[in-house]
């Protein structure tokens, strides 16, 4: 549940960040003030470092390495791969290498 609200988050960020940075273009009458891009890339840099530490905690819930996570610069493969890896498949049951099940507290 946590990695699902931590995704969300992203997403309400990623489309929060843009609409306050034009608003703000909008307010003071000048595109591209320091301000909306500060916004823009202070929400784009949260959303990356975050994604990243999801994707991270997926995998070590697949019993697999963070380091799995770097699959997406696999051009075509890469990406398809990530999704499924850890859209789609089920967690190790148990605890694994990297710690207990999330879901055995549930």
């Amino acid at each position: 549940m946590r990695l699902f609200l931590a995704s969300a988050a992203v997403v309400l960020g990623m489309l929060v960040a843009p609409a306050r940075a034009q608003a703000t273009e909008l307010k003071f009458g000048h595109v591209g003030s320091p301000g909306s891009l500060f916004d823009v890339s202070a929400t784009g840099l949260a959303a990356t470092w975050i994604s990243i530490a999801v994707g991270i905690k997926r995998f070590h819930d697949r019993n697999k390495s963070g380091v799995w996570i770097l699959i997406i610069f696999v051009p075509l493969i890469g990406s398809l791969w990530y999704l499924i890896e850890c859209g789609f498949l089920r967690g190790t049951p148990g605890p694994n290498d990297y710690g207990p099940d999330p879901l055995a507290a549930l």
